[in-house]
């Protein structure tokens, strides 16, 4: 069954139609000629229409003005018994009858529709990577880790991080003493800061404890 959509109305129309294979191609022919309704409908609408046998597909029909169309008229009066009262031959008649017929008959070649590929696939590349379950600092280590950018590191025992400044003579080593019986000192360089219960401690300059 062919469904093509109706040149002036609009709406998909069936018609009942046999396929004709030849040379690994399928063919329809008009066998009413050119004033078959649905040959006047493809090629009013650029020959796209739906083939139902089992299951729906899509195709294009292309009209196929080569000189095989007599040997494909041949085929397909051999596998369509009721289109052979429309034929002035017989389906054993040779070829060269045949091909004195060509011209009334129109005969389209299935194709698939033209798919317009789909664009690229952008790949997020290496700079767009990002790290999965980083893993966090030891909050009881004695050793200070090193933070992210700004130069911050991250004192030891759940002290809060202190920025360590970037300019060049300043110390960069900040480290936490803990003496028994005594607060927290810390040292940046060789102006020790003791901390205060009060809040944080005040580095000098431009070291400050970030909350």
């Amino acid at each position: 069954m062919l469904e093509i959509r109706g040149r002036k109305s609009g709406r998909l129309i069936s018609f009942p139609v046999a396929i004709a294979e030849h040379d690994g191609e399928r063919y329809l022919v008009a066998m009413l000629g050119e004033k078959t309704n649905w040959a006047l409908n493809a090629r009013a609408g650029d020959g796209r229409a739906v083939l139902r046998h089992g299951r729906r597909e899509e195709i294009r029909l292309t009209e196929e003005l080569s000189d095989r169309r007599a040997a494909i008229l041949r085929r397909y009066l051999q596998v369509a018994p009721g289109a052979r009262p429309h034929f002035p031959i017989d389906r054993h008649a040779a070829l060269e009858e045949f091909e004195r017929i060509v011209d009334r008959y129109p005969v389209f070649r299935i194709t698939s529709p033209r798919i317009d590929p789909l664009p690229p696939r952008r790949d997020a590349g290496p700079d767009r990577a990002v790290q999965a379950n980083p893993r966090p600092p030891d909050p009881n280590s004695e050793q200070a880790s090193a933070g992210g950018e700004g130069g911050h590191r991250r004192l030891g025992r759940g002290h809060p991080p202190a920025a360590v400044g970037d300019e060049p003579g300043q110390a960069r080593r900040v480290r936490t003493i803990q003496d028994a019986g005594a607060r927290p000192v810390l040292t940046a360089g060789r102006r020790p800061v003791r901390a205060s219960a009060a809040g944080p401690a005040v580095l000098p300059n431009r070291y400050a404890l970030r909350p």
